[in-house]
Parts: structure tokens; C-alpha cells; sequence
């Protein structure tokens, strides 16, 4: 069954195992990004439900599991949930990487910024686009709307394909004073040849 989870075959959220040691890749900007897992069944499918299925529950689990993918960073940083545009965010009613950096931060003891980054254009789905395209589809996507200097912050999304949203809201974020260490999303898509 698609749900179970794969070490104890439970239903995920009721059972105990670790999520196991990160994976890491480097995103198409050279930005550092770890994941609970590769973007596969059963991870794939959590982040599909929480997304469009409007399964939000999905968020505090997996926002909790994910908190062993920042031991990876120092502790001493704040999160940053990529923020969606105005229009999406009302069609859908949640942002799904807020829900899920709420979570991994408050398992971690970890500060989370909600406001001072907005997404100020529309996108067209990433999903089908390649990896040139989605730069050229993000390319100004982000603003921020206060200074982040002398914060270092790591992004959180629910998954990391190319890389291409994190890294023009680290551009946005830079831009405004900060320092972005790295992103972190449940789940990354393979490298190419892994």
C-alpha cells in the first residue's frame, strides 16, 4: 500500500523509525540542499498529497522528520518558506512550505520568518518545464520586503527539482542583506546518472 511507510509498513505518521541519513545535492546555482529522501514512493507521493490533495496533516509529520535534515546546518539560523504568489496561495488556501518549516522548527527549536519575501510574479508549473526553463521562468520572481542582514537563514520547500526556485529567492534574500546556507525539502530529484 502506497501510504505504509517503507522500514515498518505503518501507516507513517503512527510509527517510530528514523527518516534515516539526509541526501544532498547541489542545486543548479551551487546552492547546498538536503532532503529526507529522493523524490520517489513513497516520499513523492506525501508531498503530492500534502500539495494538492489538500491532505495538510501530512505537513507536521513530515516537517518533523525533516528538522534530521537541518542537523545538517548550524542551529543557530532561521527558516524561510518559499512564499507562493498572492493568487495561488488564495486558490489553494495553505502554502505547504510554510506548513512544513512551522513544524520542523518547532521540532528543532528553530526561528521561522513568515513575512519579508514575497513572491511577485505569477509562475507557470515548474513540473513540465527543464532546468532552463524553470531559471527563466523564476528569473525576478522574488522580492523581499525588509533587510535580512546579518541573518542566516535556509530555505524550506516540499521539494528541490533543479534548484531554480531556491536559488532566485536566495537571490531575492541576498540581495536584502542575508546569508542563505542552504534549502532543505522533503524530498530532491535525483541528480542526473545517481
Amino acid at each position: 500500500m502506497r501510504w505504509l511507510c517503507p522500514l515498518c509498513r505503518r501507516l507513517p505518521w503512527t510509527c517510530a523509525c528514523p527518516p534515516g541519513s539526509p541526501v544532498t545535492k547541489t542545486t543548479s546555482g551551487g546552492l547546498w540542499a538536503a532532503a529526507l529522501a529522493w523524490h520517489e514512493p513513497p516520499w513523492s507521493l506525501f508531498v503530492q498529497r500534502l500539495k494538492y490533495g489538500e491532505e495538510t496533516f501530512l505537513a507536521e509529520w513530515l516537517g518533523a522528520w525533516l528538522s534530521s535534515a537541518l542537523e545538517v546546518f548550524p542551529r543557530e539560523v532561521a527558516l524561510v518558506p518559499v512564499p507562493l504568489h498572492e493568487r495561488k496561495l488564495a486558490d489553494r488556501g495553505y502554502n505547504q512550505a510554510a506548513l512544513i518549516a512551522r513544524a520542523s522548527a518547532k521540532k528543532r527549536g528553530t526561528k521561522v520568518l513568515f513575512d519579508g519575501l514575497v513572491r511577485v510574479k505569477e509562475t507557470d508549473a515548474q513540473a513540465q518545464l527543464s532546468a532552463e526553463e524553470r531559471t527563466k521562468n523564476l528569473a525576478s520572481g522574488f522580492a523581499a520586503t525588509r533587510s535580512f542582514a546579518g541573518l542566516p537563514l535556509i530555505i524550506v520547500d516540499d521539494v528541490v527539482t533543479t534548484g531554480a526556485t531556491s536559488d532566485a529567492l536566495c537571490d531575492a534574500i541576498v540581495k536584502a542583506g542575508g546569508t542563505v546556507l542552504g534549502v532543505v525539502s522533503v524530498t530532491l530529484a535525483r541528480p542526473i546518472g545517481l
